[in-house]
């Protein structure tokens, strides 16, 4: 079985850390505008991408500890 090091990190990580955009908008955003586009809604993606948009936004850089039940309200 494939061992992960303990010092791995996320390629999301290393943006967030040298301050650069995060693909979540990218992705998560292309389904909320696909989601709009069919007159869906996709309200997890979009509470995802916002979520993740101010704390890249933030020139503190919070910790992103988020637990999951946080967006499903």
């Amino acid at each position: 079985m494939m061992q992960i090091s303990p010092t791995a990190r996320s390629s999301m990580a290393d943006d967030y850390d040298m301050g650069r955009v995060s693909e979540v908008a990218w992705l998560n955003g292309f389904i909320v505008d696909q989601a709009h586009a069919h007159s869906l809604r996709a309200p997890v993606n979009a509470r995802v991408v916002g979520a993740i948009n101010a704390a890249f936004a933030d020139a503190d850089r919070p910790a992103l500890s988020h637990e999951p039940s946080a967006f499903l309200t």
